[in-house]
């Protein structure tokens, strides 16, 4: 699973339940203009141009789906498509998102 994820056509970020992005793809980074070291540890939203309300009514239904204009690191903007979903591991609570751009 770990190496579907890794190699995904799309971007997988998880973040923790104070929305610090814990992990990404290399997808996700090339999406976001970052390294994986810029993006951790980053919060959830704060690079989010336009879209906010409907991310955050997606994080607090703890699931759905939206669309978003992201701030890239690297600089410019990319506008995103997500899917959300929480997920449990090792009995932590956290959020995952598959990201791609959107048509």
């Amino acid at each position: 699973m770990a190496e579907a994820i890794a190699s995904a056509a799309v971007g997988f970020i998880v973040w923790d339940e104070d929305r610090h992005y814990t992990a990404a793809n290399a997808h996700a980074c090339e999406l976001l203009g970052c390294t994986l070291e810029e993006l951790l540890g980053s919060i959830v939203g704060e690079r989010t141009v336009r879209g906010e309300q409907t991310m955050e009514d997606v994080v607090r239904a703890e699931g759905g789906r939206g669309r978003v204009t992201f701030e890239r690191f690297n600089g410019g903007q990319i506008t995103l498509e997500y899917l959300t979903f929480a997920v449990t591991t090792a009995a932590m609570p956290f959020m995952a998102s598959i990201v791609w751009p959107a048509e």
